[in-house]
């Protein structure tokens, strides 16, 4: 119904303004919908009754979402959300659902001539049919992808299909099948890893719009000449090791920071980053806010920066005007 009016609002409004308005309702409702996963996963061994309205409410919000994107005309986000709507039915135990949702998702990319979306999308539908312990439904499954994947030269997929074919033949006893299928994957993906020539392009370093280091943070932003080429860094300032850190929109109202949107966290492997070490966030940013909009990564409200680490003893800073600077310069 929401979608229904913001159509018909289209007509009085200019198209741009009300097309990014449902735009960012559809972000909004799939963002919902992801919470509300969230909270259905801590209230499912409570109050069943409870949970089961919470996965009603999870299932709707994701729906409706993808209804706005669908009549938008943004496959993309249709795909994605179909994805991850089949994912919240089948772990909520939906398993015809899931299924029938995993179905439309290799309808929607094979409407759109997509092969490599098409054959991931087969390999999901493959892992729901198994997920739901449907067995003779499952082998076919992962028949099906291998057939597409090699029918269409999709080296990565073909072995990986062949892997989950043999993973499933073991688990049900049929351990020469098994031996057999995983020798052909492990062929099939010597031969992928061999045979292609891509490499992962790395977006273009560039410093975040209208961003603000905050002489108390413990990391700044720089641009630097690394091992990849130009690349975004968070530098650590402090005399600490910083274990991770989250970045979102602030506004200095007066000498009072005033936070508003997150943007996203980083985790540092290994113990974290040390005193003057760096930590590459190139990619984070040249992405979208999140994965359910087109609109790019930072802030409409307020200005990028980072607004809270966690040292490796276990002590925070946060940005706001009471926090103490607990790492030092």
């Amino acid at each position: 119904m929401i979608a229904l009016l913001a159509l018909l609002q289209c007509h009085t409004l200019a198209q741009p303004a009300c097309r990014r308005a449902q735009l960012d309702e559809a972000e909004q409702l799939a963002l919902d919908a992801q919470d509300l996963d969230a909270k259905w996963r801590r209230m499912h061994f409570q109050n069943k009754a409870t949970a089961a309205e919470i996965h009603a409410k999870a299932v709707d919000s994701m729906s409706r979402a993808i209804a706005i994107w669908d009549g938008l005309d943004v496959p993309n986000l249709v795909g994605r959300g179909l994805s991850e709507l089949s994912r919240l039915q089948i772990t909520f135990g939906d398993v015809d659902a899931a299924v029938a949702t995993a179905r439309r998702l290799v309808e929607h990319w094979h409407a759109r001539g997509n092969v490599q979306k098409e054959g991931d999308a087969y390999f999901e539908l493959a892992t729901r049919i198994e997920a739901g312990r449907q067995c003779f439904e499952a082998l076919a499954g992962w028949e099906q992808t291998i057939a597409f994947a090699q029918a269409n030269h999709l080296d990565f997929l073909y072995a990986n299909a062949l892997r989950q074919k043999a993973n499933w033949l073991k688990a049900q006893g049929r351990e020469s099948e098994a031996e057999a299928a995983q020798q052909a994957a492990s062929k099939a993906m010597t031969e992928a890893f061999g045979s292609t020539k891509k490499r992962r392009v790395d977006p273009e370093a560039q410093m975040p719009e209208r961003w603000v280091d905050v002489p108390a943070a413990p990391m700044f932003a720089e641009l630097l000449v690394l091992d990849k080429g130009q690349r975004l860094a968070l530098t650590n300032r402090s005399t600490k090791f910083i274990e991770s850190a989250s970045l979102g929109c602030a506004t200095d109202d007066g000498g009072q920071w005033r936070l508003g949107r997150p943007l996203f966290s980083i985790f540092m492997n290994h113990g974290g980053v040390g005193p003057n070490g760096h930590f590459d966030v190139t990619r984070a940013f040249a992405g979208t806010r999140t994965r359910w909009t087109d609109r790019p990564m930072g802030c409409e409200e307020g200005r990028p920066t980072v607004v809270e680490v966690l040292y490796a003893d276990g002590t925070k800073w946060r940005l706001a005007t009471d926090a103490p600077d607990e790492g030092g310069r």
